[in-house]
């Protein structure tokens, strides 16, 4: 079995345990938030080269190790909170397309979002979507999926899920899906046309639909353009050439 396909069995694997326990719907605001000065103290040891990176994390280990205010070491997040933080949490890991750019205080329901292609200018509107997320946590002598995060003492686990959009192009809907994988490739996109009778397509209600904000929209850019080779050729769809970057809010 090649790289991609073993990674989607096993991505696929992670999903199914999530749909037989169930998995907590998003809260409207994230509780977690750094202690003072760790994301910049974090951000400047990106900079460095790996030797001196662990040499300074050596010097101040207590610090870095325990990236959260005490207060709120023993608080479990919401699944989707979880994943935001984890995935959006230090900006200086992964730069946003320049084309990323929402005025500040941004906020709209992933359903009513407009999605645009920077190059053909096209434009995908949303009328639905879904999301799923499990945390894989590295134990002594083994790893375990849980769909529920453990407090946040516990550690940062891996996140494996996804996010998917239903949305109009050109008068067809197509599903677009941005995926999170514990292994290599670490992350896929697909697109497909849109099957109401396929429960891969399925949306979930408004109600339980995350918010697209200036801060955590980089989760949302689903890149089918630029994804590795194989994996667009596997599953990017009739939209594989596409960049859906989070562009503006239906009125």
């Amino acid at each position: 079995m090649n790289t991609a396909l073993a990674a989607s069995a096993a991505f696929l694997l992670f999903v199914a345990t999530a749909n037989a326990q169930g998995v907590s719907a998003p809260g409207t605001e994230s509780r977690i938030r750094y202690k003072p000065g760790w994301v910049e103290a974090t951000c400047e040891l990106h900079k460095l080269n790996f030797e001196e990176a662990e040499k300074r994390k050596d010097e101040k280990r207590a610090f870095f190790d325990q990236p959260y205010p005490a207060e709120l070491e023993g608080y479990a997040p919401k699944p989707f909170e979880y994943a935001e933080h984890l995935l959006t949490g230090v900006p200086c890991f992964d730069e946003p397309p320049a084309e990323l750019d929402l005025p500040a205080g941004f906020r709209c329901r992933l359903d009513r979002m407009i999605f645009r292609d920077p190059e053909s200018g096209k434009q995908l509107k949303a009328t639905g979507g879904n999301f799923e997320f499990v945390f894989v946590y590295l134990d002594p002598t083994d790893e375990t999926v849980e769909t529920k995060p453990r407090p946040l003492k516990e550690g940062s686990p891996n996140v494996v899920g996804w996010v998917s959009v239903r949305g109009q192009l050109d008068g067809k809907s197509y599903t677009v899906v941005r995926h999170w994988m514990d292994g290599s490739p670490a992350e896929g996109t697909a697109s497909r046309e849109t099957n109401p009778q396929d429960p891969d397509d399925a949306v979930l209600p408004a109600g339980e639909l995350p918010f697209v904000t200036k801060a955590n929209a980089s989760m949302f850019v689903i890149d089918l353009k630029n994804d590795m080779p194989i994996v667009k050729e596997l599953t990017g769809g009739p939209l594989k050439e596409y960049q859906f970057i989070p562009h503006g809010c239906q009125g």
